[in-house]
């Protein structure tokens, strides 16, 4: 009567460390995606970041032949204030990187 019930106990001591592999197999591998998510986010707003960057260069660029070539550039009316205009430079560059420019 013993034999069944400790080939009984084997299995299910077998499956349950098995099982327990797979758990930790599972969670390792949630660990690792979230791991790569967040990379991916900050690689992306790195990728955002660079083409702000790259735009505002060539704006500067663009400067200097603007006024050479006697265009007249639109009076800027001083309190005036569109959906991104804001005081500070780095919030105006942060809207540019949330627009649909390129």
């Amino acid at each position: 009567m013993r034999a069944p019930l400790t080939d009984i106990r084997d299995k299910v001591t077998a499956f349950r460390g098995a099982a327990s592999a797979a758990l930790a197999a599972l969670r390792a591998g949630l660990e690792q995606l979230f791991a790569t998510s967040a990379v991916r986010e900050f690689l992306d707003l790195q990728l955002g970041t660079s083409h702000v960057v790259s735009q505002v260069e060539k704006l500067i660029k663009e400067l200097p032949t603007t006024s050479l070539a006697g265009r007249r550039a639109a009076p800027v009316q001083v309190g005036e204030k569109d959906d991104c205009s804001s005081d500070s430079v780095l919030a105006d560059l942060n809207c540019v990187a949330t627009s649909n420019y390129w």
